[in-house]
C-alpha cells in the first residue's frame, strides 16, 4: 500500500466515523454531484422562462447548453488542463453568455436569469473570488448600459427596471457568497483535521494499525515498522496472528471475535520482529466502519517491553532483598553455631599434644567451618544491594572464592580451567561487587556453551603492561600495571549486530523469562566505576572471550602475615578483665573459656542491660567491653551508648554474626569503632584485644 494509498484509507475511514453518512459527500465538495444538481436547476429555470416568454426555440438551446458546458468541465476539460486556467475560461464564457443574454433581449425579461443564475455559475467555478467576477459582471454591463443608453441612446430596459435587476444580482451574489464561503470552511477544516489526524499518525510512538476480522493486515502506521523491523510490503494483506506468539495466540483469537462481535478488548501479548525476537504490545481493540460499511477493528498499541522488563526487575529486586534479609537472619544464627564450633575446636587441640592424629582432624574442622562462614558471607554479599566501598582487596583472592561458590552451579560436562597466579593481585575496589562481575560472566558463559560437543570455560588472571596502542586507545600513560582477566567460552558466539548493544540495560537475546538483560549491563556498570576497561571478541559457534582491565592498587602490597601456632605455650597471659556482652549462651560461655585461656579474666553478661548494670555497680570492674551488636531487649549499640556515658574512656568492641558490616555500612554505630565478625580465631581475637587495651 502507497503512501498515497495509506492517506485516502484513513481519510474514507475518518469521514465515516466522524461524520453523518449523508455529509460526506457534502463536506468533500463532491463537485460532480452538484454540478447535475445545478444542471437540473438550470433547466427548470430555462423551462419557465420559455413558459413565459416569446423565444421558446432560445431558452431551450440556452437551457440545455449550461448543463452541457458543466458536465463538458468535470468530464473532459478538468483532465486537460490546470483548474486555474479551466475557472478563468469557463467564467469568461459565462460571462459573455450572459452578457449578450441582457444586453440582446433575445428573450422577454432575461434579466431574470442573468440576475439568478451567474452568481451561482461563478461561485461554483471560483469559489469565494466569485465576488471579483460578479462584482466585474455588474460594472461591465452597468457601464454598458450607461453608455448604450446615454451615448447611442438605445436601451432595451428602463433605468427603474435595471436596477431593480441589478439589486437582485447582488442580492443573489450576497448569499451564494456566504453558502460557498460556508462550504469552503467547512471542507477547510476536514482537510486540516486530516492532516492533523495523518501527523498524529506518522508522529505517534504507539502503533495505530487497522485489521480485518480475519486479522489480515490492512494498515499500520510508522510507529509499527520501528518496533518490529519489517517493512510494508511485508505484512500489508497478512494475518496478524502469525506474528504472535504461539503461547498468546488463542487469547488473541478469542479477544478478537469478541471485538468483532462489538464489545472492545483490552490484550497484552508478545509480537514477532524482524531480527527474530519478541516485543510485548499492549492493545486496545475496537470495531469501525469505512466509507464502504465494511467492519474492520482498529487497533491501539503500545510497546510495554522495556515497562514489564523493568516491572521484573524490580521484582526480582525485591526478590533478592527478601532472601537477603532471610539469609541475614539465617546467617546470624549459623555464625553464631560456628562461633561456638571454632571455639570448641580450639579449647580440643589445646587437650591434645601437637602430633596426636587428632590435631590434624580438629585442624581440618577448623578450616571447613571457617569457609562455611566465608561461603554464607559471599551469598549474603551478593543478595544484597549495597553501595559500592572501594578498599584494598587482593584481586587473587576473591577470583579464587567465586569460583569455589559457583562451581557447583556449573554442570560437571563442562571444563572450566582456571590460570591464577600464585602472588597475589591487589587492586582499588569493592570485592562484593567484583564478585558478582565474575559470577555473572561465568554463568553467562555456562549457559552459552552448555550445548557444545566438547564445553569448556577458560579463564585467567595476571598482571598486564599497557602497551602504546591500547593506552592511546583507552587514554591511558603507556606501561601503565594493570590487572587483566580473561574469561572464554566455546559456545555459540555473538552476533555482530548484537555485540554493539550487549551492555545495554535490558538488551538479551535469552528466551523469554530466561533474562532481564541486566547482567552485562551491570558487569560494564561495576568495571568503570573501579576506572577498569571491558572488551569482548566473539565468533558465531567459535564461541566468546571479555577482557577486563583493573588498575593496580597504588598502595604497597603489604605481605600476609605468617601463620602462627594456636598453641597455649606461645600466648602470654595478659592481667586484664574483660566483659563480654552476647545473648547467645553457647557463644558466651565458649568464648569465655577462649579469653580465660588466653590469660584475661572474664565478667559475662547476658545482654545489654546486665552490662550496663555491671557498669553502674563498678565502673572500673572491667578494662574493655566485648558487645554483641544484636541482642532482645538492649542491643549492642544502645547499651554502649548507655556505657560511654557512664564511663567515657571505656574501650568497646562490637560483635557481629550478620555479613561483614562495618561502621560505613552501618552509621548507627559509634565513630571509630571495632567491629569483629563472627566466627574469628582465636589468635585474631587476642591480637585485635591487645591492640585495643594497648591503644
Amino acid at each position: 500500500m502507497s503512501l498515497q494509498e495509506q492517506r485516502s484509507f484513513i481519510d474514507d475511514l475518518i469521514s465515516h466515523e466522524h461524520k453523518p453518512r449523508n455529509a460526506g459527500k457534502i463536506a468533500l465538495s463532491n463537485q460532480f454531484t452538484l454540478m447535475k444538481r445545478l444542471s437540473i436547476f438550470i433547466i427548470l429555470l430555462f423551462a419557465v422562462v420559455a413558459f413565459i416568454s416569446d423565444e421558446l426555440l432560445l431558452a431551450i438551446i440556452l437551457a440545455s447548453a449550461v448543463p452541457v458546458i458543466l458536465l463538458c468541465w468535470h468530464l473532459t476539460l478538468k483532465n486537460m488542463m490546470s483548474t486555474r486556467l479551466l475557472m478563468i475560461l469557463m467564467s469568461a464564457m459565462t460571462w459573455l453568455i450572459y452578457t449578450y443574454l441582457l444586453q440582446s433581449g433575445g428573450v422577454h425579461h432575461t434579466g431574470i436569469i442573468w440576475s439568478l443564475v451567474p452568481p451561482v455559475i461563478f461561485a461554483l467555478l471560483t469559489g469565494t473570488s466569485s465576488v471579483f467576477w460578479n462584482v466585474s459582471f455588474i460594472l461591465f454591463n452597468t457601464l454598458f448600459f450607461i453608455i448604450n443608453h446615454y451615448v447611442w441612446g438605445q436601451s432595451i430596459y428602463n433605468i427603474d427596471e435595471y436596477i431593480h435587476l441589478v439589486g437582485a444580482y447582488i442580492f443573489v451574489s450576497g448569499i451564494v457568497y456566504l453558502l460557498e464561503s460556508h462550504r469552503l470552511s467547512q471542507q477547510l477544516g476536514n482537510e486540516l483535521s486530516q492532516v492533523n489526524v495523518h501527523s498524529i499518525l506518522n508522529h505517534s510512538s504507539d502503533i495505530v494499525g487497522i485489521i480485518d476480522p480475519l486479522s489480515r493486515i490492512l494498515y499500520a502506521n510508522p510507529a509499527y515498522y520501528r518496533i518490529t523491523g519489517f517493512d510494508e510490503s511485508e505484512v500489508i494483506g497478512i494475518m496478524g496472528l502469525d506474528y504472535l506468539h504461539p503461547d498468546d495466540r488463542l487469547m488473541a483469537t478469542k479477544a478478537l471475535s469478541k471485538v468483532v462481535n462489538g464489545t472492545p478488548q483490552e490484550l497484552r501479548y508478545r509480537y514477532a520482529t524482524k531480527g527474530g525476537g519478541w516485543v510485548w504490545l499492549e492493545s486496545k481493540g475496537t470495531l469501525i466502519r469505512n466509507g464502504k460499511g465494511e467492519w474492520m477493528v482498529l487497533l491501539v498499541s503500545r510497546d510495554v517491553t522495556k515497562q514489564l522488563k523493568l516491572e521484573d526487575a524490580l521484582q526480582q529486586s525485591r526478590k533478592m532483598e527478601a532472601v537477603g534479609t532471610l539469609a541475614g537472619g539465617i546467617a546470624h544464627n549459623v555464625n553464631n553455631m560456628l562461633t561456638s564450633i571454632t571455639n570448641h575446636i580450639f579449647l580440643a587441640k589445646q587437650a591434645v599434644s601437637s602430633d596426636d592424629p587428632v590435631q590434624k582432624r580438629l585442624d581440618q574442622v577448623d578450616k571447613l567451618a571457617m569457609q562455611t562462614s566465608e561461603m554464607i558471607d559471599q551469598l549474603l554479599s551478593f543478595a544484597r544491594k549495597r553501595r559500592m566501598i572501594k578498599r584494598r582487596t587482593n584481586l587473587t583472592e576473591v577470583t579464587q572464592s567465586t569460583l569455589s561458590l559457583i562451581r557447583e552451579s556449573i554442570p560437571s560436562n563442562i571444563a572450566v580451567n582456571w590460570t591464577i597466579p600464585n602472588e597475589e593481585i591487589w587492586v582499588d575496589g569493592d570485592s562484593s561487587q567484583l564478585q558478582q562481575v565474575f559470577i555473572n560472566l561465568l554463568l553467562n558463559a555456562r549457559d552459552a556453551c552448555k550445548d557444545s560437543t566438547s564445553p569448556s570455560i577458560n579463564c585467567e588472571l595476571r598482571v598486564w603492561v599497557t602497551d602504546a596502542s591500547f593506552a592511546d586507545l583507552h587514554h591511558l600513560e603507556h606501561n601503565t600495571e594493570m590487572a587483566y582477566i580473561r574469561l572464554c567460552d566455546n559456545g555459540h558466539g555473538i552476533a555482530p549486530a548484537v555485540q554493539d548493544h550487549i551492555f545495554e540495560p535490558f538488551y538479551t537475546t535469552k528466551k523469554v523469562g530466561q533474562g532481564f538483560g541486566l547482567g552485562l549491563s551491570m558487569v560494564h556498570g561495576t568495571i568503570k566505576t573501579h576506572s577498569g576497561i571491558i572488551t569482548l571478541e566473539s565468533e558465531i559457534n567459535q564461541g566468546t572471550c571479555f577482557h577486563i582491565y583493573i588498575p593496580l592498587s597504588a598502595s604497597e602490597t603489604t605481605a600476609s602475615p605468617q601463620q602462627k601456632s594456636t598453641s597455649l605455650v606461645d600466648l602470654n597471659s595478659h592481667p586484664h578483665t574483660l566483659m563480654l556482652v552476647d545473648d547467645s549462651a553457647d557463644v558466651r560461655e565458649s568464648t569465655r573459656d577462649i579469653l580465660i585461656a588466653l590469660g584475661y579474666q572474664t565478667l559475662l553478661a547476658a545482654d545489654g542491660d546486665e552490662a550496663i548494670a555491671l557498669i553502674q555497680e563498678n565502673a572500673s570492674c572491667c578494662d574493655l567491653i566485648l558487645m554483641d551488636v544484636m541482642m532482645p531487649k538492649t542491643n549492642g549499640i544502645e547499651a554502649a551508648q548507655a556505657i560511654h556515658a557512664l564511663a567515657p574512656e571505656k574501650p568497646i568492641l562490637f560483635f557481629s554474626a550478620y555479613s561483614r558490616d562495618d561502621p560505613e555500612q552501618r552509621p548507627d554505630l559509634p565513630q571509630d569503632s571495632i567491629l569483629i565478625r563472627k566466627p574469628i580465631s582465636a589468635l585474631d581475637l587476642s591480637t585485635i584485644i591487645t591492640k585495643a587495651l594497648t591503644k
